[in-house]
């Protein structure tokens, strides 16, 4: 297959990685709006959704209707938890000490998963069969359907969120002047357990749709944290949209990089950009200028 055949392939399954790391990116978003961290757990909170859907499924063989609640709930419950016992504590800490405390964090849970579930790999049957859809030289799995359909709807119950609610607007609020939303009473240790609980949500909602195509692997913890990252600061990390965007164009270039050059090297190309792009504009390629 010539490289120009190869690319309606390449940028569909790129857009499906995409999301996964728009979806990552925006829980980096969230977090960061209510708290001021960087949460480099984000892609453990993952994997946790990841071990909940199997279990679910595979282990105790629900129906799809029951597991995906369950997974939601179950990720947030235990990272709400995980967030009261050890990130409330430090929230007076210098920002490098919490940074840290998000890396243990991130290193505790995968510990606790390998002992309850040991290190294997698990992985969920799709939600729709493995035939692909053919689609303008693409073949689509149908599982990517459910992803980018997925991440539409997490956008959409964000946007009303954000919009309609009491604690979106507090979140925005303290987004947008940290020190004012204090000066006016928000409480800052609810706004961060509510972060954190929304992340933890998103987590799960996005497990569940990928868990057939990724793994539940303990392991992959912090790779997920460093590409959901990379893409909330290439999009701009100041709004949800642009965070996710960010992801997609992560998804999309390293998809490219390996269909055309090598694996080998998706890394390098994605962070390269990346730190290109912290120089040449710091508030990413769509965020707002400082």
């Amino acid at each position: 297959m010539t490289d120009l055949a190869m690319m309606p392939q390449l940028l569909a399954s790129g857009i499906m990685m995409g999301c996964v790391y728009g979806l990552l990116a925006l829980c980096f978003y969230v977090v960061h709006a209510g708290t001021g961290i960087i949460n480099f757990a984000q892609g453990d909170f993952v994997v946790l959704g990841l071990i909940a859907i199997w279990t679910c499924i595979v282990a105790f063989h629900m129906p799809l209707l029951l597991a995906i609640p369950l997974t939601v709930l179950a990720t947030g419950l235990t990272v709400g938890l995980l967030e009261r016992l050890l990130i409330a504590p430090a929230r007076s800490r210098e920002p490098s000490v919490q940074l840290l405390i998000t890396l243990a964090l991130g290193i505790l849970i995968r510990g606790l998963i390998q002992l309850l579930w040991g290190s294997q790999p698990q992985s969920v049957p799709s939600f729709s069969g493995d035939a692909p859809i053919h689609l303008a030289g693409a073949a689509i799995l149908p599982q990517a359907l459910w992803i980018v359909g997925g991440t539409m709807v997490i956008l959409a119950v964000l946007h009303f969120v954000f919009t309609r609610t009491l604690f979106g607007l507090a979140l925005r609020g303290a987004a947008g002047d940290r020190e004012g939303a204090r000066v006016i009473g928000l409480n800052a240790g609810l706004i961060s357990f509510y972060a954190f609980g929304l992340s933890a949500l998103i987590s799960g909602a996005a497990a569940a749709v990928i868990a057939p195509v990724i793994s539940a692997n303990p392991l992959i913890g912090l790779s997920l944290s460093l590409k959901g990252f990379a893409g909330a600061i290439l999009g701009g990390i100041d709004r949800p949209q642009t965070a996710v965007l960010g992801g997609v164009f992560i998804g999309i270039l390293e998809t490219f990089v390996a269909g055309l050059i090598s694996s080998d090297y998706q890394n390098m190309f994605v962070f390269g950009v990346l730190m290109l792009v912290i120089v040449i504009r710091p508030a990413g390629l769509l965020g707002k200028r400082t």
